[in-house]
């Protein structure tokens, strides 16, 4: 409901007036067009996810491919007489990093398609940087281009707004 009230002098007389008026049709109103913006963002999200799907995919074999070479390698010199500790330990720290980077990659993809609506978090463009600079290297590499990023290391961190897709660290 809505209430206004209003005060008017007639005949030297003071006359208050008051107005009840039944909003509940506006408030469902505003709560549909609400929702029907939250299932259209996600609806946005997901089709956008559809249209890089085949990429993404792609790219995390990636990593994927590395933990399975680091893995073999792992093997082959652990059946062989002679084993060198740093290799085996710079292996290992690889398959970590390739088994992180992959299970980050799926969490990200998980949590645009999501239902509801998207939470802001602190994002670090620099490792988003690094992030994207990593996916492109095997397509910057066939075309012969060459990319060297300066990044900042005191830059701010900062927050996307709702809908936004980031494809760094989330």
């Amino acid at each position: 409901m809505e209430v206004s009230f209003g005060e008017m002098i007639s005949n030297g007389h003071r006359v208050f007036t008051g107005f009840i008026r039944d909003i509940s049709e506006e408030k469902r109103a505003e709560d549909q067009l609400h929702q029907a913006q939250e299932d259209l963002a996600r609806v946005t999200r997901v089709v956008l996810m559809g249209e890089l799907a085949a990429t993404i995919a792609h790219e995390l074999n990636q990593p994927l491919t590395a933990i399975v070479t680091n893995s073999q390698f792992c093997l082959r010199r652990l059946d062989g007489a002679t084993s060198n500790l740093d290799e085996l330990r710079a292996a290992i720290t690889a398959i970590v990093n390739d088994s992180t980077r992959a299970g980050t990659i799926i969490s990200r993809i998980r949590s645009l398609l999501m239902k509801g609506s998207p939470e802001r978090k602190e994002l670090d463009i620099n490792r988003i940087i690094q992030d994207v600079t990593f996916f492109m290297h095997k397509e910057l590499r066939r075309n012969r281009v060459s990319l060297r990023a300066d990044l900042a290391s005191d830059l701010p961190t900062g927050t996307r707004r709702p809908g936004a897709i980031a494809t760094g660290s989330d």
